[in-house]
């Protein structure tokens, strides 16, 4: 019986894919200048995708998929694929921090540049 990587296709491979398709759609939202709605910001999304993407790719590295050839068991290797795809997660990750730090950044700005309410803003009490 011949096996493919297509018939070996699974659940985590799935999330890997959905997870990394929602953050390409966020970074494409957010370079048409929408931002996603408050509390959420997009470098925690991207981070979180990124910390995400690792965890699904460490467990296809530890859940590798066993074949038998002539009766005999056949271990697969880890290829270069593996390793790139786990750079690639850790990139996604620290540019989600790195743009997370920023936002904060002009978050606390904009916070100090607001002026402070007046007293006579403020109602009087009786």
């Amino acid at each position: 019986m011949e096996q493919s990587g297509l018939s070996q296709f699974g659940f985590a491979h799935v999330a890997l894919l959905v997870t990394l398709g929602a953050a390409t759609v966020l970074t494409f939202r957010v370079g048409r200048e929408r931002r996603p709605p408050l509390p959420l910001h997009e470098g925690t999304l991207l981070a979180v995708a990124g910390a995400w993407s690792a965890v699904i790719i460490g467990f296809l590295v530890l859940d590798r998929p066993t074949a038998r050839i002539s009766s005999l068991p056949a271990d697969y290797g880890l290829a270069y694929g593996t390793y790139v795809a786990f750079a690639g997660a850790l990139v996604l990750l620290g540019a989600g921090l790195r743009i997370r730090r920023v936002e904060l950044t002009v978050e606390t700005l904009t916070e100090e540049a607001a002026p402070a309410p007046t007293a006579s803003s403020q109602p009087r009490s009786p």
